[in-house]
């Protein structure tokens, strides 16, 4: 939820096409893109590399 609602609030930064936006449209596109990418690795990558490791007894203990 946050993160669409700061990359809804970057669209207009990101697609601004006036004189001097150069420079705030590219950042504004890297932050958009930093927080999709960190979203997905969030919500995506990491549950199934918790799940990979656990069904491969990567992180299991040994009971006594």
């Amino acid at each position: 939820m946050t993160t669409l609602t700061m990359v809804v609030g970057m669209l207009p930064t990101a697609l601004s096409m006036t004189a001097g936006a150069e420079t705030l449209a590219s950042m504004a596109v890297v932050v958009i893109g930093g927080l999709l990418t960190s979203t997905v690795f969030t919500l995506v990558i990491i549950p199934i590399l918790f799940v990979f490791m656990e069904k491969h007894s990567l992180f299991r203990r040994k009971s006594a």
